[in-house]
């Protein structure tokens, strides 16, 4: 009886758990000067929610992502992806890539959802749906977050987390960064993989001196191109970023 019992459990243990995949949308201004005008870039971003709470997070320009459909009206995480994230609760690890200049092929190691947020009573519905509001300062950012409180996945989109419940929506102070949910599926396949990364690994605190260095010699570029250039500044503001380390 235990021998039958054994073989009735078994296809159940083989049977894979699903993958919640998770789609943004995040509305970019990157305007050399974004108190004259704004220039929006939209980009698609796909969350996998893997069934032992590890994540991916992965975004692309929207031309792109509509190009390259590939099943379920979801991203597929392609080779030139601009960012893909990976979260790992269990050893509270974060790892991320960008494709930018700076850090071209290397993984950047990163704390996992450092936030200090400040939960509100403020609640908004959208949909039928009931939202609750929250907010953190995040190196030299203020973002203010709508989160789901009834959907028990501590996660959201890029590196945002740690709220008890999704991120449906979240905005710096200024809407320079605009990140809206745009779907939810549950599926036995993942859009993108887990993958460890590999040596060498940049520190957080070496990534944000790369970056200083090169965002400097960028605008030293462009005051040679331009001398008119009214948007270059000897400061570090020729576009926006979603983190200032400075």
């Amino acid at each position: 009886m235990l021998r039958l019992f054994i073989l009735l459990l078994f296809p159940v243990l083989l049977k894979s758990q699903p993958v919640h995949i998770i789609s943004y949308e995040l509305d970019y201004n990157f305007a050399f000067d974004t108190s004259d005008s704004k220039v929006i870039l939209r980009l698609k971003g796909d969350l996998n929610v893997l069934p032992d709470g590890r994540s991916v997070f992965f975004q692309v320009q929207d031309r792109e992502y509509n190009a390259s459909v590939l099943m379920n009206n979801h991203q597929f995480m392609m080779e030139d992806s601009i960012m893909y994230i990976l979260k790992n609760p269990a050893s509270n690890q974060l790892y991320f890539k960008d494709f930018t200049p700076v850090a071209m092929d290397k993984w950047i190691a990163d704390s996992l959802h450092p936030f200090s947020w400040n939960i509100s009573n403020d609640t908004v519905q959208e949909g039928g749906i009931i939202l609750q509001k929250a907010s953190t300062r995040f190196r030299g950012r203020l973002y203010t977050a709508w989160f789901n409180p009834a959907v028990p996945i501590p996660n959201g989109p890029w590196k945002f987390g740690g709220l008890p419940g999704l991120i449906y929506r979240i905005s710096d102070e200024h809407d320079f960064f605009v990140y809206r949910l745009t779907g939810i599926v549950t599926q036995e396949t993942a859009t993108a993989s887990y993958k460890t990364p590999k040596k060498p690994i940049l520190s957080i605190e070496k990534y944000a001196q790369l970056t200083d260095r090169w965002l400097k010699k960028y605008i030293v570029e462009l005051k040679a191109a331009d001398a008119s250039c009214e948007s270059c500044s000897t400061e570090i503001k020729h576009f926006e970023q979603l983190e200032y380390f400075n």
